[in-house]
């Protein structure tokens, strides 16, 4: 900025000496065309006036110089501010780059900057930390090549995602250190675009939730030990009950009879709790495995409403079914299946009100199987429908119109469908009924299908 200052002076030296300059040419000038004629003289008829020519041209050489002084000046001048201006946006971009520099490296979250063909440009300290490497070495790595060799699949996802500028969020995977020590993260992409799309590279985020995940299996397995242990006294309950309502140790009188159904009913949520206890912890913890093999959706479907049987008669629900396709020619896990189909079904029948109305369809096809569960029931709240597949979560109106429910349908349900690479999506309007629709792939997608066509 101090030369800016002396810079100031500039347009007024620069006017001066132009005037100067072109002043002593134009007296020089009239001197040397006038000298010996400078008696020679003008009428100016306008004015009524006679002078001598040289002085006339020497007023307007003169003028003439003023003038070019006074366009350099302002035009030096003109300069000068511009000068100033951009010397001054430098000046705080510089300052800016240097703060979000600052920011970026002294981050606690690890950030890399990366080219448009995914290689790490800059790396912060963070990451450093977190991969073990020197800036030097994860240079000469693309981001996703960081990633754990089982997620190769999801790496290459993200790698095609973010080539074509779509960004990528709170992907959880395992990236692997220099050392060979693995580290759980959730990782986040953020392309940049110049106007006309093009990519100018981008900057990824990794989230160390190594803790956080060690902390969630100790408490899943918590969970799942615990509910294996609660199956068995629940299991004698139930059987111990059956016999007393049997009749099998003697008559009871209508009074105890009352008693030791309540019992039973009671004993019957518990050990549905417990079920849907080991279902949840079993699919955290990747402990279920994924058995491909034929299956009959819509056998399936018909043989859970058939459980639902009395539910639907006390309620007297109405049940359109409706299937397409061909159901002997789709290959799934049975297991995760029934977990989908009997939770949707099971919750469409609790919250749907007296006489109301649930709608199935099924559609088989070569490459995948659509479900879709529809009632008129409860609904859920806009405002709490981001949290439907939560565990243990209940709407508002629900807890209030149903209250024996454990909120870990519908997070098995998400569970289940991801497990089977599946997708699933809902729509929602309180008091006017709920929309789930599943997409799950047919086998392989497809590839078992055909093998047996």
């Amino acid at each position: 900025m101090e030369e800016s200052k002396g810079n100031a002076f500039v347009p007024v030296v620069g006017g001066l000496i132009t005037f100067l300059f072109f002043g002593t040419a134009v007296f020089y000038s009239v001197d040397l065309l006038f000298g010996e004629g400078g008696s020679e003289m003008l009428h100016i008829p306008p004015l009524d006036l006679t002078v001598p020519v040289a002085q006339v041209f020497f007023a307007v050489g003169i003028f003439t110089a003023l003038t070019l002084g006074i366009i350099v000046f302002l035009v030096l001048r003109t300069k000068y501010a511009l000068n100033v201006i951009v010397d001054h946006k430098t000046e705080e971009l510089i300052k800016s780059r240097d703060f979000f520099l600052r920011l970026f490296d002294d981050s606690p979250v690890p950030y890399v900057m990366v080219e448009p063909d995914s290689t790490i440009l800059l790396p912060n300290k963070a990451a450093e930390r977190l991969f073990g490497r020197t800036a030097e070495d994860l240079r000469t790595y693309k981001f996703y090549q960081m990633n754990d060799e089982a997620y190769i699949t999801e790496s290459r996802v993200i790698a095609e995602k973010f080539t074509h500028g779509v960004a990528v969020s709170d992907v959880e995977l395992e990236i692997v250190r220099k050392d060979g020590k693995k580290r759980w993260v959730r990782m986040s992409a953020l392309p940049f675009r110049e106007f006309g799309g093009k990519n100018k590279g981008g900057v990824v985020s990794f989230l160390d939730i190594t803790e956080q995940k060690a902390i969630d299996k100790v408490k899943t397995e918590f969970v799942s030990l615990a509910s294996h242990q609660l199956r068995t006294p629940l299991s004698a309950m139930k059987w111990y009950s059956d016999m007393v309502l049997s009749g099998d140790d003697g008559e009871l009188n209508e009074k105890q009879k009352a008693h030791i159904e309540k019992i039973y009913k009671g004993n019957e949520r518990m050990i549905e709790l417990v079920n849907l206890l080991l279902s949840a912890s079993r699919l955290e913890l990747g402990s279920l495995k994924i058995d491909i093999e034929q299956v009959n959706p819509v056998e399936m479907a018909k043989d859970i409403l058939e459980e639902l049987a009395a539910q639907i008669a006390q309620k007297e629900l109405h049940i359109v079914e409706n299937y397409s396709g061909d159901p002997n020619n789709y290959y799934s896990d049975k297991k995760l299946l029934r977990m989908i189909l009997q939770n949707l079904l099971s919750n469409a029948a609790k919250y749907t009100n007296e006489n109301g109305k649930i709608e199935i369809r099924i559609a088989v096809g070569l490459e995948q199987m659509e479900l879709e569960v529809k009632d008129n029931g409860l609904g859920i709240p806009e405002e709490q429908q981001g949290k439907v597949f939560s565990k243990m979560f209940r709407a508002d109106n629900a807890r209030l119109k149903v209250t024996d429910g454990t909120g870990l349908g519908l997070y098995i349900v998400k569970e289940a469908v991801e497990a089977l690479s599946g997708e699933i999506g809902f729509t929602s309007k309180e008091n006017e009924g709920t929309i789930f629709k599943v997409v799950l792939p047919n086998g392989t997608h497809g590839r078992v299908a055909t093998e047996q066509q």
